[in-house]
């Protein structure tokens, strides 16, 4: 039996459900005890609840633990000897609570009944006394369950298969968070990083090797009109000093002639 929170709801209902009850019942006028049996009863449900519940949940946690840790080690799977050191400490400590807790309630539930502030006691004390052996044997049916399961599941997939399978999905994990560094733009040294900065220089000097590029041609262009033009003048030249020359040669011819 598990403990957990979203039982709490549970434990409440049942309580509001006996509380409500108690006054029906008394409103209905049917001897059903006091007030303080009442209380002394659900107050006796929660602690009961609690301390077979905690610590054994604790003690059981540990031994299976240390279960799994003997198997391992037949395994020749690495253990560290602190941690084991740790549960055994943690199951002997839980195990005296969880055995104190029981002794102490009933004892605590009985002189309830033995000073007569609830006969309650008697009843609520034996089921402390019960439960102290009840919640081990309920427990036992457990790991007996869960050993089978366990069992099968070690037929069907092997510790040796599964410790392999983490090894291989460590370095992989490894290898992908190496990649993501790597790959990382935010980090200077990654080699994106450093590769959007060149590409950077490379897009920044392209623009610029464009724009002189743009600049040649178009001084390119004005040097040949400037040429065109300046031949164009000195053609308009030449054929002016052709005309001067034929007019030269008619008139030595006219002079020759006379």
């Amino acid at each position: 039996m598990n403990y957990r929170s979203n039982s709490i709801p549970y434990l409440m209902a049942i309580s509001v459900v006996l509380i409500i009850l108690y006054i029906v019942l008394t409103l209905l006028k049917i001897q059903v005890g006091t007030m303080i049996d009442w209380i002394t009863g659900i107050v006796a449900f929660w602690w009961l609840t609690g301390i077979t519940t905690l610590p054994w949940n604790m003690y059981f946690t540990a031994k299976d633990l240390l279960h799994e840790a003997k198997i391992s080690e037949i395994k020749q799977i690495k253990i560290t000897p602190s941690d084991i050191e740790y549960a055994q400490k943690q199951a002997k400590l839980f195990l005296t609570i969880a055995i104190i807790l029981h002794v102490l309630s009933a004892v605590g539930l009985y002189l309830l009944a033995f000073y007569g502030i609830s006969s309650i006691g008697y009843f609520a004390a034996v089921i402390a006394i019960v439960l102290t052996f009840v919640r081990p044997a309920y427990r036992l049916y457990d790991f007996v369950i869960e050993r089978l399961q366990n069992i099968r599941k070690k037929i069907l997939y092997p510790r040796e298969d599964v410790y392999e399978l983490r090894t291989v999905l460590d370095a992989q994990l490894k290898r992908i968070d190496h990649l993501v560094d790597f790959l990382d733009v935010s980090k200077k040294e990654s080699w994106t990083f450093t590769t959007t900065e060149e590409l950077k220089k490379i897009a920044a000097h392209s623009k610029q090797v464009e724009q002189n590029l743009i600049q040649l041609s178009l001084e390119n262009n004005k040097a040949h009109l400037d040429l065109s033009t300046k031949t164009q003048q000195e053609i308009a030249k030449l054929s002016e000093d052709a005309q001067f020359l034929n007019q030269a040669r008619d008139l030595i011819r006219f002079f020759k002639n006379a």
